[in-house]
């Protein structure tokens, strides 16, 4: 297990967001960042707005989000979330 995370159908414009889905079988994510923040934020070497596999996109997100202070939040096809990573937690605290 890798940890507990947070799933939310609604996120705020600040947040880093994972937005998962399948692409055929593979598990896949797009990362949103806050409006504003331009390509300084992409991944290195990844277009804005090109596809990443899951676990590329969680940890690229992870670290952005911890380092920028901003809230990580879990969205899209929750049926994606490998349950061996840990509990996806519906975060209804979200306002």
């Amino acid at each position: 297990m890798i940890a507990d995370f947070r799933y939310t159908s609604l996120c705020h414009d600040d947040d880093v967001v994972v937005s998962m889905y399948w692409d055929q079988s593979s598990p896949m994510a797009d990362v949103r960042f806050p409006d504003g923040w331009g390509a300084d934020w992409q991944p290195p070497g990844v277009p804005p707005g090109h596809e990443l596999p899951l676990i590329s996109a969680l940890a690229y997100a992870l670290f952005v989000a911890g380092k920028a202070g901003r809230n990580l939040r879990l969205t899209g096809d929750r049926t994606v979330w490998p349950r061996q990573w840990g509990e996806l937690k519906d975060d209804s605290r979200l306002s």
